[in-house]
């Protein structure tokens, strides 16, 4: 009986160092769960996008919006939150939402609310990366030469 046990032991830790191992893609089945960001072709600026699987959840933020500028608030950063829909089967797969973006006004007013935007992301299973248009190619946090 005790070797049965140790033998579940070690099995059980086993399954748990792998799960451990695997990225966020493996773990999930989805590829577009997980942490992502990129430097904005059009202002330069720091995108960070977190993505999670189930519904679709996502939060994104652009740290000096230019639409937020461009609508007299100055370059300050920018939000959406919510929830997204995945369509794995597609070719690419595509991760796609509708949200209110806000722009992060710094003193008095804080949080404005700008309008609404629809961004649909293409996953690039060779790269491992997502783009939302020709110029825009959003990498995995810390692997930025996937995008270079």
């Amino acid at each position: 009986m005790r070797r049965g046990r140790t033998v579940g032991t070690v099995l059980a830790m086993a399954v748990v160092l792998l799960a451990a191992a695997l990225p966020a893609t493996g773990a999930s089945g989805n590829p577009f769960v997980g942490s992502w960001q990129n430097v904005d072709a059009f202002d330069g600026s720091h995108q960070h996008m977190l993505i999670s699987g189930g519904p679709g959840h996502f939060h994104y933020r652009d740290d000096a919006a230019s639409a937020c500028r461009n609508a007299g608030f100055g370059f300050v950063p920018a939000t959406l939150n919510g929830v997204g829909e995945f369509d794995l089967d597609s070719d690419p797969p595509t991760f796609a939402f509708t949200a209110d973006v806000y722009c992060h006004v710094r003193g008095p007013g804080g949080r404005q609310l700008l309008g609404e935007v629809s961004l649909t992301f293409f996953y690039d299973a060779s790269t491992d990366t997502l783009s939302e248009s020709a110029v825009q190619c959003w990498w995995r946090s810390g692997k930025p030469e996937t995008c270079y």
